[in-house]
C-alpha cells in the first residue's frame, strides 16, 4: 500500500466546488471527491495550524494541552507508528510553520524537505529592493512585521519576481511529482504533502482572481485580510479580497491535479490511497470579520469558531472503493487512526480518534462520534479577544459565550441558518443545556483542565 496525504492550509469547506455551495472552479478535487469518500461533516479540532498538525501527528486533541508550540517530544507520532509497521515516510511542503525554530513537526518522518520563503520566512535578504507597499497597514494584517514590513508587503519584497511556475504551490506540486518519479517502484510508503496555500497572502496571477471579480477597478490589490472587522473595506474591496482567495483555491486545485495525474502516470493508482484535507477555513466578510483570528488594534470582540472557520473538507480515496458522501461527524484525530489502520499499525486505545475505514468502504454506517468540538487552548480565554470553542452536534452549533464574552452563549439551528446569523439560545433553553452538558463531557474526556472548563462555561453553569 502507498499513501499520499495532501493538506492545503486554510481551505474552506464551501470552496470545494463538489459541495455545491459556491461557484468555485476546483475540477481536480471535485473529481477526487466524486470517486472517494467525501465527509460532509468534518470539523476542525485543535485550532489553528500548529495545534491542528499536533492533532494529526499525535492522534489526540492538542488544545487541552497547549497552543502555538513545537510538536512535543513525548508520545509516538503518526510517522513513528507507521515506521514500526514497516512504512517509510516523506514530509514535503512549503508551510513555513512546521519546521521553523525547531518546531519539529517532521518528527518521525524518514525524510523532510521544506520549500522556503512563505509567510514571513526570512531565508535571504534583498536589501537593494524597497518596501513594495502592496497594501497599506490600515487595510491588512498589521502584526507581526518583518524588517518593518507587513506580511503581505514582506512576502512581495522577498519573493519577486514571480510567474505562475515560480509560485510556492506550483513548486510544491513539482517537488511532489519528482518524489513520485523517484519512488513509485517502492511499496509501503507515505508522501505527506503540505501546501501553505490557499493561506494568505493571495498573490495569484490576475487571471485567477479576475475569474471571480472581472469588473474590479479599485486601486487596492486585496491580497491579505486585516484579521479584524470586514467593514474596514469597501464592498468592492471585500469582493476583491474574496476573489483573490477563490483564485488561490483554483490554483491550488490545479497543482493538486498535477500530483493526481502523476500518480496515474506512474501506474500506481490501483495501490495508492489518497487523502485531501485542511486545518481550518477563514472569514471573508461573514460576521463582519476577515481573517481567522482577532489581532486587529481596534476590534475588541472574541471570535467564536464559526462555520466558515471550523467546517473543513476531508476526502479519502481508496483503490476500488464505491463513492460515498457521508454525513457523520468526524475530526482530524479520526484521520490519524484511519492512516494507522491503512498501514497495518498497532492500534492504540489511548488515541482520541477512531478509524473511518469502515464508513469509507461501506462496511459500517455507525458514527465514530456524536458531535465535533473545535477549540483553541482555553488558557487564553482571559484575553477577551481570543477564540471561543464551538460544539457542532445534530443540527445545532453551540458556543458557551457571546462574542463579547457574555454568558448565555450562542445557539444556531444549522438546518435553517447555515450562515449562523440568528442566535436562538433564548428560544431553545433545553437544547442549550443539552449542548452545554455534551461540551463539558467532551472537554473532560479529552483531558481539559477543570478550572478552564469552569471559566469557559461561566458562573451560570449548566
Amino acid at each position: 500500500m502507498r499513501i499520499v496525504v495532501i493538506i492545503a492550509d486554510t481551505f474552506r469547506f464551501d470552496h470545494l466546488g463538489a459541495h455545491g455551495l459556491k461557484d468555485i472552479h476546483t475540477p481536480n478535487l471535485d473529481a477526487l471527491a466524486r470517486r472517494g469518500a467525501d465527509f460532509q461533516r468534518c470539523y476542525a479540532g485543535s485550532f489553528p495550524t500548529r495545534p491542528n498538525r499536533a492533532d494529526l501527528h499525535l492522534g489526540r486533541f492538542y488544545f487541552p494541552r497547549g497552543d502555538w508550540e513545537p510538536l512535543p517530544r513525548d508520545g509516538a507520532t503518526l510517522a513513528e507508528r507507521m515506521a514500526e509497521a514497516g512504512f517509510v515516510s516523506q514530509w514535503l511542503g512549503d508551510n513555513p510553520h512546521m519546521l521553523e525554530h525547531d518546531a519539529y513537526f517532521h518528527r518521525g518522518f524518514t525524510a523532510a524537505m521544506q520549500i522556503r520563503g512563505q509567510e514571513g520566512d526570512l531565508y535571504r535578504l534583498r536589501m537593494n529592493s524597497p518596501d513594495p507597499q502592496v497594501m497599506p497597514d490600515a487595510k491588512t494584517r498589521s502584526i507581526p512585521k518583518r524588517l518593518g514590513m507587513s506580511l503581505v508587503n514582506f512576502h512581495e519584497w522577498l519573493n519577486q519576481p514571480r510567474l505562475e511556475e515560480d509560485l510556492f504551490c506550483t513548486r510544491t506540486a513539482g517537488a511532489a511529482c519528482r518524489w513520485l518519479e523517484d519512488n513509485y517502484k517502492a511499496d509501503n510508503w507515505m508522501l505527506w504533502t503540505e501546501f501553505f496555500d490557499p493561506h494568505e497572502p493571495w498573490d495569484v496571477p490576475e487571471y485567477y482572481w479576475r475569474r471571480y471579480d472581472p469588473d474590479y477597478c479599485g486601486k487596492l490589490d486585496c491580497r491579505h485580510p486585516n484579521y479584524g472587522p470586514a467593514d474596514d473595506y469597501t464592498p468592492a474591496e471585500l469582493r476583491n479580497l474574496a476573489a483573490h482567495y477563490a483564485g488561490e483555491v483554483t490554483l491550488v486545485d490545479k497543482c493538486i491535479g498535477r500530483i493526481l495525474r502523476q500518480i496515474d502516470d506512474c501506474g500506481i493508482a490501483d495501490d495508492t490511497a489518497i487523502v485531501f484535507t485542511t486545518d481550518h477555513g477563514i472569514c471573508l466578510g461573514e460576521h463582519n470579520r476577515t481573517g481567522k483570528s482577532n489581532i486587529h488594534p481596534t476590534d475588541d470582540r472574541a471570535w467564536p469558531l464559526f462555520e466558515e472557520i471550523a467546517h473543513i473538507p476531508l476526502v479519502i480515496y481508496l483503490p476500488g472503493m464505491r463513492p460515498r458522501r457521508l454525513r457523520q461527524f468526524v475530526q482530524p484525530v479520526d484521520l490519524t487512526a484511519t492512516l494507522l489502520e491503512l498501514a497495518g499499525a498497532r492500534a492504540d486505545p489511548s488515541l482520541h480518534g477512531r478509524s473511518l475505514l469502515d464508513m469509507a468502504t461501506g462496511r459500517s454506517a455507525k458514527p465514530v462520534r456524536d458531535g465535533a468540538v473545535c477549540a483553541t487552548w482555553l488558557g487564553k480565554l482571559q484575553s477577551g479577544t481570543w477564540h471561543i470553542p464551538m460544539l457542532y452536534a445534530g443540527k445545532w452549533a453551540y458556543c458557551p459565550r457571546t462574542e463579547r464574552m457574555g454568558t448565555g452563549g450562542l445557539l444556531f439551528d444549522m438546518a435553517a441558518d447555515r450562515q449562523q446569523t440568528r442566535n436562538v439560545v433564548r428560544r431553545f433553553p433545553d437544547v442549550r443545556r443539552r449542548m452545554a452538558r455534551q461540551l463539558v463531557r467532551t472537554l473532560e474526556q479529552i483531558g481539559t483542565v477543570p478550572g478552564q472548563i469552569i471559566e469557559l462555561m461561566g458562573r451560570e453553569g449548566l
